[in-house]
């Protein structure tokens, strides 16, 4: 039960991910979760550190998604200051609207790269989907209710989680 829940990798943050390896192992795309991954849950708009992050992915080539159990206007708004596709209401962990969009998207799951700040939806699905599940630091101190009860719990089985690395990519 605990491989569903174990990263690939464990980050502080999304600017530390290894691109250029990712890359060269063949993964293409990167699906990223939006709140308290790529920006704070409270802030409507991307920062300019992540907008630059984005762009240098694109010019190497990298195609990027967000991918939100957040409502629809939070993640629109947030994708097209950012210049991104987003998809909302995913219902993670549940697999079925994830599955639909690698498949619109002709995306095999062995070229994909999920980031996300949480174990019990943004890992989970990754591991259930095939993806390389990579795990950072939430970005802000807040959380909504719901997300601060998944962490009580996930702050056990974090406790066993290596920064740079967890399971084998």
């Amino acid at each position: 039960m605990m491989e569903n829940w174990t990263p690939h990798l464990c980050l502080k943050s999304i600017y530390d991910l290894p691109c250029q390896e990712f890359w060269e192992k063949g993964y293409r795309i990167l699906f990223c979760d939006l709140d308290n991954t790529v920006s704070a849950y409270d802030k409507p708009f991307p920062e300019e550190k992540f907008l630059r992050w984005v762009e240098n992915r694109k010019n190497e080539g990298w195609e990027i998604y967000i991918l939100s159990n957040n409502g629809e206007e939070r993640v629109k708004n947030f994708c097209e200051e950012a210049k991104l596709t987003g998809f909302s209401n995913l219902y993670k962990p549940l697999p079925f609207r994830t599955r639909q969009i690698a498949k619109e998207l002709g995306a095999s799951p062995n070229r994909i790269v999920f980031i996300g700040d949480q174990v019990f939806t943004d890992v989970w699905l990754a591991n259930q989907m095939g993806f390389l599940s990579v795990l950072v630091d939430p970005v802000a101190k807040g959380d909504l209710l719901k997300t601060k009860i998944n962490r009580k719990l996930e702050g056990l089985i974090r406790k066993g989680f290596v920064y740079g690395k967890n399971k084998s990519w």
